[in-house]
């Protein structure tokens, strides 16, 4: 069974999926974005609404439906939360179907819940919809999160370790960075102004590895105060434990900012980073609460 998404019907219909069983040439492509809607069949989702998600969350759906003809709809999609933000929903997404993983990213979101609508449309022209609502708990500012790190340096043999970055917006309370933990541990980040070794505007809470890690870590602060295109690090330090790397990448080009090692610039590499704010916005941001879905796959 050949299937196509689209989101939210009142802003995008994505149109630049990659088909692998459908040349987009052929009448094919185009009857399956522009057949009859049915509303009369929708999917069965597994999904949960009382889960908190945060920035670099993965939350996965599972939907099923029968079209009048017998056929199934059966996809699971699954969205990666980047960012939302007043006018933009910026997650990425991909469905899992036999014929294989459709990447898009969607559009605005103009819906006044902030609710988001998935549709799959077998090739007759038959549909199925499902809606659940997404918001944000944080703003996100300064990234580079593009790619995953290809390289690790240990915190405790490289320190002063940390990354430049250079704020747009006029305060922060959330620090996310990739880190590889071996075995438990206890790190710390620290906003220092101006140079690796520059004055500590900010200290976030103890973040507590119990065992084994590799993944995105998130601190959280007390609001920081900042000065929008002023440089600021942000500094790792590691208070127990051993082997805690952190996840770079060579020449990722974050244009505001260098990765530093040993207390030294790395003129073309970056960690893999992201800073930002929750409540109580400053007035730069455009921020709400994050929403509820879990994977129950």
């Amino acid at each position: 069974m050949r299937t196509i998404i689209f989101m939210n019907s009142l802003v995008y219909c994505i149109a630049a999926l990659a088909l692998a069983a459908c040349d987009r040439n052929s009448s094919c492509y185009r009857d399956q974005l522009t057949g009859p809607i049915t509303q009369n069949h929708p999917p069965s989702i597994q999904a949960q609404s009382d889960t908190n998600l945060v920035f670099g969350d993965t939350l996965k759906l599972r939907a099923s439906a029968t079209d009048p003809d017998g056929d199934d709809l059966t996809y699971y999609l699954t969205v990666f939360i980047r960012d939302i933000s007043e006018s933009d929903y910026v997650a990425d997404a991909f469905l899992d179907s036999l014929t294989g993983d459709f990447w898009f990213v969607p559009g605005p979101m103009d819906m006044p819940d902030r609710s988001m609508m998935f549709t799959v449309i077998d090739e007759k022209g038959y549909s199925a919809s499902t809606q659940f609502k997404v918001a944000v708990k944080y703003y996100l500012d300064q990234v580079c999160d593009l790619l995953q790190p290809d390289s690790f340096h240990n915190i405790v043999h490289y320190r002063p370790v940390g990354q430049e970055f250079v704020p747009n917006i006029s305060a922060l309370d959330i620090v996310q960075v990739w880190l590889e933990v071996d075995s438990p541990a206890d790190l710390i980040v620290n906003i220092r102004s101006g140079t690796i070794t520059g004055p500590i505007e900010g200290t976030s809470e103890v973040l507590t590895f119990p065992g084994r890690f590799n993944g995105i870590a998130t601190f959280e602060f007390e609001r920081v105060d900042l000065v929008p295109q002023e440089m600021y690090v942000i500094e790792l330090v590691q208070q127990s434990g051993q082997n805690c790397l952190i996840g770079y990448r060579r020449e990722a080009n974050y244009p505001y900012g260098r990765f530093i090692l040993n207390g030294t610039p790395w003129e073309y590499d970056d960690a893999w980073f992201r800073e930002g704010v929750g409540s109580p916005y400053p007035e730069e941001s455009n921020s709400g609460d994050l929403g509820e879905c879990l994977d129950t796959s």
